[in-house]
């Protein structure tokens, strides 16, 4: 995708922000790596955080703005991109969303439920919501899952697949559609990937609470309630803002939703014991 213009605008969730580079190559990247969240008709009132990416007189070298203030420079091209990921992935996970809790978790959906997929980093579940997607399942995030306290339902947040170097090898059919460029991490858009289904808002239908552990065997297990809360609770964003408010929410949704823990040592079978239990009358 090739930018007409360095003004680039997008909405992740409830954060509104545009994108000002001067380097074509570069502003490429960011509309591939964003284009999922593309937001090309702004209304007026809106209210749009601003970044900028400035090149240094030599052509090398980049800074990074967001509303006038300082958040890198001077940096590599590949590193700058990185650091506009992850300040818009932090403002994201931090902007303020009136009826909504939102977890630290993948969600992809299976039918007409959702399957929210919360744990800490690393603990594996961009690989696994991955290996959903290619299997059939419809994208909300591999972020981020705002849940509507009313409703139980999950917000899309369609952002590229951060994938990290430690997955490569299991997806590695993927590397082709890598937007982002950088050493460590492939950014994969989901609408770049073969059958990809973007889904829209969906209402929670189970809990699975995954965790990568090399060389186990691959099991499925219910989790009691008292437990799923427990994890939730470390895995909301701003909880200790609103612990209340955020502890009455996340028991509501224990009480109405099964929760499982996954212990994936085999993406496949992780795969199928998911859309097994999705498929589950």
């Amino acid at each position: 995708m090739t930018p007409t213009a360095t003004a680039l605008a997008f909405r992740a969730l409830d954060y509104r922000f545009e994108v000002h580079c001067p380097d074509t190559g570069l502003a490429g990247r960011v509309a591939d790596i964003y284009r999922d969240l593309a937001d090309p008709a702004p209304q007026p009132d809106d209210h749009r955080a601003r970044y900028e990416l400035a090149l240094d007189a030599a052509g090398d070298m980049w800074t990074l703005h967001c509303d006038g203030a300082d958040v890198l420079g001077p940096a590599t091209g590949p590193r700058v991109l990185a650091n506009l990921l992850w300040h818009v992935n932090a403002q994201t996970t931090q902007h303020r969303m009136p009826g909504h809790v939102v977890l630290h978790a993948a969600a992809a959906v299976w039918g007409d439920r959702a399957v929210v997929l919360p744990a800490p980093m690393e603990s594996g579940k961009t690989t696994t919501v991955t290996g959903l997607l290619l299997a059939g399942f419809g994208y909300l995030t591999d972020e981020a899952a705002a849940v509507c306290v009313d409703d139980l339902h999950v917000e899309p947040f369609a952002k590229s697949l951060s994938v990290d170097d430690g997955s490569w090898p299991v997806l590695s059919m993927l590397e082709q559609l890598d937007a982002g460029g950088m050493p460590t991490q492939w950014q994969i858009p989901v609408s770049s990937l073969p059958s990809s289904r973007l889904a829209a808002r969906t209402r929670v239908g189970t809990l699975v609470l995954p965790q990568y552990v090399a060389g186990s065997t691959t099991a499925l297990e219910p989790l009691p309630r008292a437990g799923a809360l427990m994890d939730l609770c470390a895995s909301t964003f701003r909880f200790l803002e609103e612990p209340q408010r955020h502890l009455d929410a996340l028991a509501r949704l224990c009480r109405e939703v099964p929760a499982y823990r996954l212990t994936i040592g085999s993406l496949a079978e992780a795969v199928d014991l998911v859309r097994d239990l999705m498929e589950a009358p």
